[in-house]
């Protein structure tokens, strides 16, 4: 299943990443796509030092409300409540993850919003704002992407690309620490570090 624009974000206290928004796709394995890559650094550091790592999955549309509560208030207002939760929500993403915000909710999938009590509720309307999954693992390097970590940038010359460490060794790419988001700004890093080392190793 795929969300054309979902927000990713990681649910760890104290950890800055802003996370980010774009394509998300729910896999056999998990969940891939530029919004999870954009993050899959962040959690490969974080998992060498931790079990899982906690996401919250911001699923809805940006022309929705993102507030989970003000969308079931707007279900109560428009006199809704007879209606199956599932259905409601499956108006706003795919019904095969509605049934799964129903199970996360605590709810049967025949549940109605007129029955919901306080607790169902809040429940619902934390999973529409951003459901929260649990990562345990990558996909590892053979399946990388984009790579993290290398040859520290204080080691080399940002004019040339040379060491500044060993005379006439040039960096470039992902042999040096250098990783951005998707969108090809790591294909456009390979090519300008190329051209920029190249033609300095050819007149060194």
């Amino acid at each position: 299943i795929t969300f054309e624009s979902a927000g990713v974000k990681l649910d760890v206290p104290g950890l800055k990443h802003p996370g980010g928004r774009g394509p998300l796709l729910f896999t056999h394995r998990g969940i891939s796509g530029p919004a999870a890559l954009d993050v899959s650094g962040e959690v490969a550091a974080l998992l060498q030092s931790q079990q899982t790592v906690t996401l919250r999955l911001a699923l809805l549309d940006e022309k929705q409300p993102q507030d989970g509560a003000q969308i079931v208030e707007g279900w109560r207002k428009s006199r809704d409540g007879n209606k199956l939760i599932r259905k409601l929500v499956a108006e706003l993403i795919p019904e095969a993850v509605a049934e799964k915000f129903c199970t996360l909710s605590g709810l049967d999938s025949d549940s109605k919003l007129c029955r919901l009590t306080r607790d169902q509720a809040r429940l619902l309307s934390d999973c529409l704002s951003g459901v929260r999954v649990t990562i345990t693992d990558t996909e590892g390097f053979a399946k990388a992407m984009v790579t993290r970590g290398g040859v520290k940038l204080d080691e080399v010359s940002p004019k040339t690309l040379e060491s500044r460490l060993v005379s006439g060794l040039f960096f470039i790419g992902e042999v040096l620490d250098v990783d951005g988001p998707c969108g090809g700004y790591n294909l456009q890093w390979a090519f300008s570090s190329g051209n920029l080392a190249g033609r300095n190793a050819a007149t060194a």
